[in-house]
């Protein structure tokens, strides 16, 4: 059963971008869950690598032959590689620029945000500008 149903009709080499955070990861229960070198974290980081993994095998089942995980959280050394599809590139480290966290997005024609979490109520975005740019749709 394939979970993500591709909207593209043929195999894509245009590089598909993943940006990974750990807060909205299955494994991130709690603050400890996302902070640094605790037990939860360790647990948290696992999880996360699994989620992630899944998304990478998922898009290359659809036909994206360049995939790109960017690692977000903090410092950017959150994703355990031995756990994830090798077909991905993961991409380690905080980069300040030009966009903060991710540095140079590369090519990327497009980009799915994977356990990102929603900002404070004061700085949320509003999701209703991105609903026309879907990269896959749930099968």
């Amino acid at each position: 059963m394939r979970l993500l149903k591709p909207i593209m009709s043929s195999p894509t080499t245009d590089p598909v971008l993943l940006v990974a955070d750990i807060e909205g990861s299955s494994g991130c229960w709690s603050y400890q869950a996302s902070s640094f070198m605790t037990n939860a974290w360790r647990e948290a980081c696992v999880e996360m690598s699994l989620d992630i993994n899944a998304v990478v095998s998922a898009c290359a089942d659809a036909g994206v032959t360049n995939i790109v995980v960017k690692d977000f959280h903090r410092t950017g050394y959150n994703l355990i590689p031995e756990l994830i599809d090798k077909r991905a590139r993961i991409v380690h480290g905080y980069h300040r620029g030009p966009v903060p966290g991710v540095g140079h997005p590369g090519e990327a024609s497009r980009v799915l945000y994977i356990g990102l979490h929603a900002a404070k109520p004061e700085r949320q975005a509003d999701a209703s500008k991105f609903r026309k740019l879907p990269v896959f749709s749930m099968a």
